[in-house]
């Protein structure tokens, strides 16, 4: 991931439907994707549709889709024998993205799927929640401290 960058992780909405609104999965506990993707509804061809809102790219490993650019906006699907494993969302944060993340919302709305933030919380489907997130991160911040950002820019 690039300093410019901000990763969420994408679950199916079943991970979190016996949790409490503020729940937060546990870095220490292992989190692994890799079990709340186990329910058979969800396979590969389930991703087809995000190559209207990422052109599809080229992955360094066969076991994963890459959808847009590792560099800049980025979905990716790790699979083991077409068995969906992981499945994440780069979100390039030195241009304007609310398109993209607007398209990407209502992607998860319509596949029942939820998205977490780096401390695992979940994060309400709305573009102010999700870019109140991006932009009040360390690395949002790291980054305009760097001059990444034209002079003026809040960060």
């Amino acid at each position: 991931m690039a300093l410019w960058q901000y990763d969420f992780y994408v679950l199916p909405r079943a991970a979190f439907s016996d949790k409490p609104a503020d729940f937060r999965f546990d870095w220490a506990e292992g989190f692994d994707t890799a079990s709340y993707w186990s329910n058979p509804s969800y396979t590969r061809s389930c991703f087809a549709d995000v190559a209207r809102i990422l052109r599809p790219g080229k992955s360094w490993s066969k076991n994963t889709d890459l959808y847009g650019d590792q560099e800049s906006n980025s979905f990716e699907v790790l699979f083991n024998e077409e068995v969906i494993e992981d499945v994440s969302l780069r979100i390039d944060f030195r241009a304007d993205y609310s398109n993209i993340l607007e398209a990407f919302i209502e992607f998860f709305f319509t596949n029942g799927m939820v998205i977490t933030d780096c401390e695992l919380m979940q994060i309400p489907l709305n573009l102010t929640s999700i870019r109140h997130i991006i932009e009040s991160s360390s690395r949002y911040r790291n980054y305009g401290i760097l001059g990444g950002f034209p002079p003026g820019t809040k960060f």
